[in-house]
């Protein structure tokens, strides 16, 4: 498990093009793996340190547009391409 959260983070950069992601890893109870994979970008004052649970709440509240379905698909096809590369 260690692996795939320490190359996860990896692929997301290499998808979307974030300088760095944080992960939260979960995994209370039963032995396995909930992992929240957070990009951040340093041009984007709302993904810094605690900024992201803001962000989080703006977006839920409507007050910030979340993705795009099209753009999360996209993300998605790019991930399938480059995660033999990345991941292995």
């Amino acid at each position: 498990m260690h692996c795939c959260a320490k190359r996860a983070p990896q692929l997301v950069c290499a998808v979307i093009g974030c300088e760095r992601v944080d992960a939260i890893a979960f995994g209370e109870g039963l032995r396995h793996l909930h992992l929240h994979l957070i990009p951040r970008s340093v041009d984007d004052p709302h993904t810094s340190a605690w900024q992201i649970a803001a962000l989080y709440c703006d977006v839920e509240a409507g007050q910030l547009k979340a993705a795009s379905a099209e753009r999360v698909n996209d993300w998605l096809l790019r991930a399938r391409d480059l995660a033999s590369v990345v991941l292995h």
